[in-house]
């Protein structure tokens, strides 16, 4: 067996000679063959263990081939841990279905070779990924089998398994039974001294739990704050900004106005010091509601504007993160292209130097040349890209602009017909006609036929073809709730909306369920989340 070992080390030694990053080498051992021979695959599995976030499908590969070299010999442990690599890289694709195969099968090895403590491993990547899909009844079935099989002196795992039991009940709502388990999984954590940022997310679970669910604000504060005095201790500021909005929510429901705005001021403090804009705009929409609640329309409107920023900022984030990944697929496009030159290269010095003297030339030749041709492009594509990004935000703040002046505009209208019902009450005789005429006046005005024309109009510059694609999908849907719909893309709230359409939030309420019934939706599936996909699919 020394033979594939040497082949092995000559593999690892050909990649470090070559590669100029740890995708060159990843890449020329994906390119290579797996020698059937048990240390080969123990360190190609290790291997990939390092790099599997990183580059999944390339990881996913040479897995794949280890698993085929194990299988060659009926090496069932390297199998089976193989099997998991697989799993682990279809998990950060996205791929369940294939995660969940690769994971059965990897169960069936580890139970055969009695290794139970690995299986439960298995059985929780199962659960994990039942969770990403949203099927929470087998998730819960999943992690169940999982905690029947984990070592009882696995203390970490099986809180773990204990704190995704809870997250799955109390989707399920199921609150009594995720208080059970999260619990579980304090008391645990607690005794052994578990890791104090998983600690931490326990305490932050329970205290959502005793808000939504048990009703204890006192309880719900207890947890909440002794999250904030671990995550401070660990320095955790995108936890900080998190719990503060939780704490501030819950000094609401206890009408501590005092404490919710200072919790709030907190939370945007650390969401601002961990760069986070998706929690900075949840701690600005806060802060703006609270003081819309305590009737400072110029604070709220000031936090408003700033949440709209945050959302802007966290927008490009995200497109950031998207240019960066194209050009990731790029490089690793190009570099898989530099592999099977340099292979061709290496074949042809067998046979001949002068044709690998000329063969070299000719790719570098031909390397360069592309590599102007794609830097030409993809500085194009970037200005392109630039002018999009930049007329979409300019579309973006005007659009949520106008929405606020719609708000405005109907709010200054409810308090002028208030006005005018307190002096009638004083009045008599033929003010009160008069002023029942500029109360008619007054609610005709609030017919928002014409602003919603208009809303209508900056809403498809933005999101072409948005009513025309729900309207041919669904067609049973009226033109009210097509104006919902394009609310609830917006992500506006209850009272945004009700002020926006002219009704209560109670009849906004049942407009969305009434929405939600004829878009074939269950009460598991979000409606917003719902629309912004089918924005998204219909873009693309």
């Amino acid at each position: 067996m020394k033979k594939p070992f040497f082949t092995f080390c000559a593999l690892i030694f050909s990649a470090y000679c070559h590669a100029q990053s740890e995708l060159d080498s990843l890449l020329l051992i994906a390119e290579s063959s797996v020698a059937a021979d048990t240390a080969v695959i123990n360190s190609l599995n290790d291997y990939t263990t390092k790099h599997y976030r990183s580059y999944p499908e390339i990881t996913k590969r040479i897995s794949e081939k280890v698993l085929a070299a194990a299988e060659k010999i009926g090496y069932k442990e390297g199998q089976a841990i193989a099997l998991r690599k697989i799993g682990a890289a279809n998990y950060v694709l996205g791929r369940s279905a294939e995660l969940i195969d690769s994971q059965l099968k990897a169960i069936a090895l580890f139970e055969e070779l009695g290794d139970s403590s690995r299986a439960a491993g298995s059985w929780n990547n199962i659960g994990l990924a039942y969770l990403q899909t949203g099927d929470f009844e087998k998730a819960g079935e999943t992690f169940s089998n999982a905690l029947k099989s984990v070592d009882p002196a696995d203390y970490g795992f099986t809180a773990v398994l204990y704190n995704n039991l809870g997250i799955v009940h109390d989707r399920l709502d199921q609150p009594d039974s995720s208080l059970y388990y999260h619990s579980r999984a304090l008391e645990i954590r607690l005794e052994f001294n578990v890791s104090k940022r998983r600690l931490q997310a326990t305490y932050t679970n329970l205290g959502s739990l005793y808000r939504t669910h048990v009703k204890n604000l006192d309880k719900a504060i207890e947890f909440t704050q002794k999250a904030i005095s671990i995550n401070h201790e660990i320095k955790n500021f995108v936890g900080l900004g998190g719990n503060y909005i939780n704490l501030g929510n819950m000094y609401e429901d206890r009408e501590s106005w005092s404490a919710a705005r200072e919790s709030y001021r907190k939370a945007i403090q650390y969401a601002d010091s961990s760069k986070n804009q998706s929690t900075l705009s949840a701690a600005y929409r806060s802060a703006a509601e609270l003081e819309e609640e305590l009737g400072n329309p110029i604070e709220a409107l000031k936090f408003f504007k700033q949440r709209h920023d945050a959302r802007i900022q966290a927008i490009e984030n995200r497109q950031e993160v998207e240019i960066k990944r194209l050009e990731n697929n790029y490089t690793v496009a190009q570099k898989e292209k530099e592999l099977a030159v340099l292979k061709t290269e290496q074949a042809e010095q067998e046979l001949v130097q002068l044709y690998l003297i000329t063969g070299i030339i000719i790719a570098v030749l031909t390397l360069f040349v592309i590599i102007l041709i794609a830097r030409a492009r993809i500085k194009k594509a970037k200005e392109g890209q630039l002018k999009l990004e930049q007329e979409l935000e300019y579309k973006n703040k005007e659009l949520t602009s106008y929405a606020l002046n719609f708000i405005q505009k109907n709010e200054l209208i409810e308090r002028f017909s208030d006005r005018i019902e307190e002096i009638k009450k004083q009045a008599g005789g033929e003010l009160v006609f008069e002023l029942n005429k500029v109360r008619k006046l007054l609610d005709d005005s609030f017919r928002i036929d014409n602003e919603w024309e208009n809303f209508k109009m900056r809403f498809e510059e933005v999101h072409k073809g948005f009513f025309t694609a729900i309207k041919s999908h669904y067609p049973e849907i009226g033109s009210a709730e097509l104006r919902l719909c394009a609310l609830l893309r917006l992500n506006m709230n209850l009272k945004e909306s009700s002020r926006i359409l002219g009704i209560s939030t109670d009849s906004v309420k049942t407009a969305r369920y009434r929405l939600r019934k004829k878009l074939g939706l269950t009460t598991d599936d979000n409606l917003v989340d719902f629309l912004i996909r089918f924005d998204q699919k219909m873009v693309a």
